[in-house]
């Protein structure tokens, strides 16, 4: 044993000199470098070479590393080892109490993966290559800030894998994205197993395969939306008809995976995806798309449908109607030329097929608040309210209940209010239609004038907005015009752009300059008695941001056993309470019956304008 100790000690004074200078400790040097307290040098042989050697820092593992007592961190400050698992030098660090790296990063992060939050995206379709699409989405939780990695390949290999790296700067629960790469060869499901730079792992994902994409069109017309939507009620996938699917037709050109789906669009979406067969080629098949979220919105709204067949049609725009809530309206009137009549109120018979569940017009129900005639009962129930509650629409053709001024008032204010008012005038009744325009739209100048039986307008006054009277002929008609965006025009009763709206008297209120903002739907103007009227003015029109609707005149109601009976206008299938056309009164001739006129169309299109506006812009919360 004393033999081996001798040895040694000669071996290391033939490989090392060392020489202490002014307290400096030089090794293999006379003349070590004064700044530094130990200058270790090369050795050189006798060729005078330098001899490569370097030398070595105590190797550790992480966890040996971490058991060296720096408790006192003034003591331990430092420190040097090298991280044989990092494979790198690391200090500690005595401000921050850690050990860090010296690789120019902050060394690797500890994390464990929650299996169960792994979410695969994208489609993956065998010999397509993967795109940004293409993604994993999972939860780990962090307990050591620091570069992290995670790989996912199957077993076997099927040309394609997931891969994410990065650097977890806090530690707790976070969401790591894997990319995937490559290009899927075998149409498979291909089981994943997660690999990551923290230590194993038994997570497992899996991804299928599709083939080849399908060569298919779309069948827009054919499309079908089931089920009842509600804002706020999660669809459902109970069996239909009570689950809210699209079912559309499709014409297939060849064999393959497809997938129809839609975007989410106010909180909820639809898809479909299978395999069409090669027995399938040629023939029209029906897809069924699921509806999945939770609508947020109380109205009917566009929906757009998106195949991923390469050719062919491959979009369609789908309306998904809304069920509105339950709603109330207020009529002010009691004859057959008001709302109060049963040939109007038939249409809102919830066994009829105009406004219900199930109607035309989708709707929880739709119910009677108030009713009166008198008009101070109506202006006190406006101001304040029947029982604390506002009708979220109000119906108020004035014949035979000619409103005063605290009316007018009365109503613009509840229009003010955000309520809904669809409004018919009165009998020469042009002074109550300034006040009420003047509380809705702001004072101002307002015109008056007559029309004489040639159609010679003489106006009084002329001002911001003006008002006329008319004064000729009996049952005149008027041109609606051509509005396909406009749901009073081209609405859930029919489109009735370029059709005739009538009204049967003398003495009709329109408007020779609209407020701001404000549609005209029909022209005071006519070929007939208003011939020389400026096309600009108007006899029926709206404005959508006042939830305000106009008419000229309010108009007697009948069956439709009154189709030809000269003075009604307004005509409705009892049975079903749907309108009905008819021919009546003058366009271009003096011979009654010039035109077929669509008021009970209109007038329920008006209905429908006004129970989407109060479902999304009125008075009361919905």
């Amino acid at each position: 044993m004393r033999k081996v100790f001798f040895i040694t000690i000669l071996n290391c004074l033939l490989l090392a000199t060392t020489f202490v200078n002014s307290q400096t400790v030089g090794i293999n040097t006379e003349n070590p470098n004064q700044l530094t307290d130990l200058d270790i040098q090369n050795m050189i042989d006798s060729q005078g070479d330098t001899i490569p050697r370097g030398i070595m820092i105590p190797r550790v593992t992480e966890i040996q590393r971490n058991a060296i007592n720096v408790s006192n961190k003034s003591l331990a400050n430092s420190l040097i080892v090298y991280n044989i698992d990092e494979d790198c030098y690391n200090y500690y660090m005595r401000v921050e109490g850690e050990w860090r790296s010296l690789c120019g990063s902050p060394g690797k992060a500890v994390f464990t993966i929650t299996c169960g939050s792994v979410s695969v995206n994208g489609t993956y379709i065998a010999n397509t290559e993967t795109n940004g699409a293409h993604y994993v989405l999972l939860t780990v939780d962090v307990t050591k800030k620091g570069i992290w990695s995670i790989m996912a390949t199957s077993n076997p290999i099927n040309g394609y894998s997931f891969v994410g790296q990065g650097v977890f700067t806090s530690t707790g629960q976070q969401t790591v994205k894997l990319v995937a790469q490559g290009k899927p060869v075998a149409v498979r499901t291909d089981v994943f197993s997660l690999a990551s730079s923290s230590g194993t792992t038994a997570c497992t994902f899996s991804v299928s395969v599709k083939p080849q994409i399908a060569i298919y069109a779309l069948h827009c017309a054919s499309a079908i939306v089931n089920g009842t939507y509600k804002k706020n009620t999660p669809l459902t996938s109970l069996p239909s008809p009570q689950a809210n699917t699209i079912s559309i037709s499709v014409g297939v050109s060849s064999a393959g995976f497809y997938e129809i789906k839609t975007p989410v669009t106010n909180g909820i979406w639809f898809e479909a995806s299978d395999i069409f067969l090669a027995t399938d080629v040629g023939t029209t098949k029906t897809v069924i798309l699921q509806g999945k979220g939770t609508p947020t919105v109380n109205a009917d709204f566009p929906i757009i449908v998106q195949s991923n067949s390469p050719e062919r049609n491959n979009t369609c725009s789908i309306t998904i109607p809304i069920l509105f809530p339950p709603m109330t309206y207020a009529i002010i009137g009691n004859n057959d030329y008001s709302w109060d009549t049963n040939y109007r109120l038939n249409s809102f018979n919830s066994s009829k097929g105009a406004f219900s569940p199930t109607g035309i017009v989708k709707i929880q129900n739709f119910t009677q608040l108030w009713n009166t005639s008198t008009q101070a009962t109506a202006a006190n129930w406006l101001n304040s309210g029947n029982g604390g509650k506002y009708p979220d629409i109000v119906l108020y053709f004035a014949y035979g209940s000619a409103p005063t001024a605290a009316l007018s008032t009365a109503l613009a204010s509840y229009v003010n209010k955000g309520g809904v008012l669809i409004y018919g005038s009165a009998d020469s009744s042009q002074e109550q239609v300034r006040l009420l325009l003047n509380g809705i739209f702001g004072s101002g100048m307002y015109g008056y004038g007559t029309v004489n039986a040639a159609g010679t307008q003489t106006v009084t006054a002329t001002g911001t907005w003006g008002l006329a009277l008319r004064s000729a002929s009996d049952q005149n008609v008027y041109l609606i015009n051509t509005l396909p965006n406009v749901s009073i025009v081209n609405g859930p009763f029919g489109n009735l752009s370029g059709k005739y709206w009538g009204e049967d008297n003398q003495y009709s209120v329109f408007v020779t300059q609209l407020p701001p903002g404000s549609t005209q739907i029909c022209s005071a103007y006519n070929p007939g008695d208003n011939k020389n009227l400026h096309p600009d003015y108007s006899i029926v029109w709206y404005n959508n941001s006042k939830n305000f609707l106009y008419f000229g005149d309010s108009v007697c109601a009948r069956w439709d056993t009154s189709l030809n009976t000269d003075w009604f206008a307004t005509i409705f299938n009892q049975a079903s309470g749907l309108p009905k056309s008819k021919k009546f009164g003058y366009w271009a001739t003096s011979t009654r019956g010039d035109q077929y006129v669509y008021n009970a169309a209109l007038e329920l299109n008006a209905v429908a304008w006004a129970i989407q506006r109060a479902a999304t812009a009125g008075i009361n919360p919905h």
